[in-house]
């Protein structure tokens, strides 16, 4: 079994503040959330406005969403693969944990929901976790 490394530089720092922004501002609605369950063509991850690309080959989708629980953050992250793998790969949750910590997500055991996703890329799956926006997370009017 192989891990592999991920870097947060100040490059990387920075897309996680725009893509936090720019989310903050594009808040999925509960229709649309509904509309996209059924048609990945609609997917948050198809704007590059809401994609994080991590050295060494992580990928991330961070999205605000209204829920039937309340305002949510959305986590989907998924490895880079050079070829398409026989299998599954997904990240290590210690890739997935320090990710949500820099989106101020709370801890994976916190979480509303976890599941992990079916993918045509990558390496053919997500993590997707859905936590509870924290207070200090609302959005401004």
């Amino acid at each position: 079994m192989s891990i592999r490394p991920m870097i947060i530089d100040k490059a990387t720092d920075e897309r996680i503040a725009q893509v936090k922004a720019y989310a903050q501002k594009h808040v999925v609605q509960l229709s649309d959330v509904v509309r996209m369950a059924g048609n990945r063509d609609l997917a948050v991850g198809n704007n590059p406005e809401f994609r994080l690309i991590i050295p060494i080959g992580y990928r991330a989708i961070f999205s605000y969403e209204q829920q039937p629980t309340g305002l949510c953050a959305h986590l989907s992250m998924s490895v880079d693969m050079d070829e398409r793998p026989d299998h599954k790969v997904l990240p290590n949750t210690v890739a997935v944990q320090h990710i949500m910590f820099e989106f101020k997500m709370g801890l994976l055991s916190d979480a509303i929901h976890i599941w992990i996703e079916d993918i045509d890329d990558g390496g053919l799956g997500a993590i997707n976790v859905l936590s509870k926006a924290e207070q200090q997370q609302q959005l401004e009017p």
